[in-house]
């Protein structure tokens, strides 16, 4: 249920948005060439062109993106422009008439699961406690302040006390749950839902990612093994708590015998993009992160909240 990007975020130029571009950018570049270069392959991206107006604007903001990228240390070859026949040769899926060239551009996937294992267990040889299969059902508080959270092992029923100096609230679209176990609700993220077209390899005959512009943002088709994987949509989500049942998939047969998978699942949205962390009043740290390319700055974050916290 992830599109497994380690990206610098070439939709938020759009939006102007470029502390964040150059924020992910640079975690980016980091992780390609120092800290997961195993887990990490370059993924080349084509955008289509509509019109020579559309070449000079697309351009202009590729040419942007791969500046900041150089700026901040990029091994990612820059950004190219071809031909309508070039085009062709790269995406015979595409309708001849459909573009007049196109842009090539490149950023990078993840295979996101051992990445997630990988940082668990760095963290355990530096001394942390990896604790799975687990639910806070409540925070303690002493004198106006969190010092520790009620925990429950999902798999033995067994309920645990865990007492330390700072409460570090890292819960994503939980966050404001958490925060109700203490009556408040401070956080400064909303749910949104995406979508993802899980379609067979064979049905679209591509050599890259494939990047199109909606009206709205971008869609993007990419490579992710033996299927493509095309969304996402990013929409609000404003109905029932989310649990772990609205991670879900729906399988769908066309009359070509294309099989379709449907991903829905639930992310974060955070109104101000950039990595930040906040105290809130009962002195438990909140972090905000918008996408999981930015994990050192959500740590740098984390670390200078404790700082602080901490003296």
């Amino acid at each position: 249920r992830s599109s497994k990007l380690i990206h610098g975020g070439l939709r938020y130029l759009q939006r102007f948005e470029f502390g964040l571009v150059r924020e992910a950018l640079s975690e980016r570049n980091l992780l390609i060439t120092r800290i997961a270069p195993h887990l990490i392959n370059r993924l080349d991206f084509l955008y289509p062109l509509r019109s020579l107006g559309e070449r000079f604007y697309a351009g202009i903001g590729i040419a942007l993106y791969d500046l900041m990228a150089v700026r901040g240390g990029s091994s990612l070859p820059r950004h190219r422009h071809l031909s309508r026949k070039q085009v062709q040769n790269k995406a015979p899926g595409l309708a001849h008439d459909a573009h007049k060239g196109a842009i090539v551009y490149s950023d990078a996937y993840v295979d996101d699961a051992r990445y997630v294992i990988s940082v668990a267990r760095t963290a355990a040889q530096l001394g942390a406690s990896i604790l799975t299969s687990t639910k806070v059902t409540g925070l303690i508080s002493s004198e106006g302040r969190v010092c520790g959270a009620l925990i429950k092992c999902l798999e033995t029923g067994r309920e645990l006390k865990v007492s330390c100096g700072t409460v570090v609230n890292a819960t994503g679209v939980w966050s404001d749950d958490i925060e109700n176990f203490v009556g408040q609700d401070s956080s400064r993220v909303r749910a949104s839902k995406g979508i993802h077209l899980v379609i067979p390899r064979d049905r679209i005959n591509l050599e890259t990612g494939l990047i199109l512009r909606t009206s709205e943002s971008v869609l993007f088709v990419i490579p992710s093994g033996t299927h493509w994987v095309v969304g996402t949509t990013d929409t609000d989500w404003h109905f029932y708590t989310v649990t772990y049942d609205d991670s879900v998939g729906t399988l769908t047969h066309t009359k070509d015998n294309t099989t379709t998978w449907t991903e829905t699942g639930l992310d974060l949205t955070n109104t101000s993009t950039p990595t930040t962390a906040n105290f809130a009043p009962a002195m438990y740290l909140n972090i905000f992160s918008g996408c999981s390319t930015c994990l050192l700055y959500t740590s740098d974050a984390a670390d200078e909240g404790l700082g602080v916290d901490l003296g």
